[in-house]
């Protein structure tokens, strides 16, 4: 598979353990050394595997997807978000401890349900609040992409 030049999009991910073929966001993933990645964005938390990791029978299909053909939105939403300086998981399913990047504020704790949701996080990566109260992660480059610092 290294052979094409695979560039940021949406690819169908067929696996032979897989009924069909899944839907997958691909990207130079700087949390992971630039290696090119699929992102799996589905009801359990979501998932990223390196294309280094699909095995010889997994096939990957580039989708056309086009302005034409989907609704457009913009993003507006207000989050409260640190970028991760560090993540230390506790002990017996205890959850995690998460140091912000900035020193101002203080590390605290996520529940192991949160990081059951969020299976692949990574320094350098936020975790973000949402006004509702629920907490997700997000790679860098995505959040940086899609949010501004609002100045106090």
């Amino acid at each position: 598979m290294s052979e094409v030049e695979y560039k940021e999009g949406f690819y169908h991910l067929y696996n032979p353990s897989e009924e069909g073929p899944v839907l997958v966001h691909g990207y130079h993933c700087t949390d992971m050394g630039g290696e090119f990645v699929f992102g799996f964005n589905t009801h359990d938390g979501g998932n990223l595997v390196p294309l280094s990791d699909l095995g010889k029978d997994s096939r990957v299909v580039p989708v056309a997807v086009s302005e034409q053909n989907m609704p457009q939105y913009q993003c507006y939403k207000r989050v409260w978000a640190h970028k991760i300086k560090e993540i230390a998981e506790c002990p017996f399913g205890g959850g995690a401890t998460i140091t912000p990047d900035d020193s101002t504020y203080q590390p605290f704790k996520v529940s192991y349900a949160y990081l059951k949701r969020n299976k692949v996080m990574h320094a350098g990566g936020y975790y973000v609040r949402y006004e509702d109260g629920y907490e997700s992660y997000s790679p860098e480059e995505p959040f940086e992409a899609g949010y501004a610092l609002i100045a106090d």
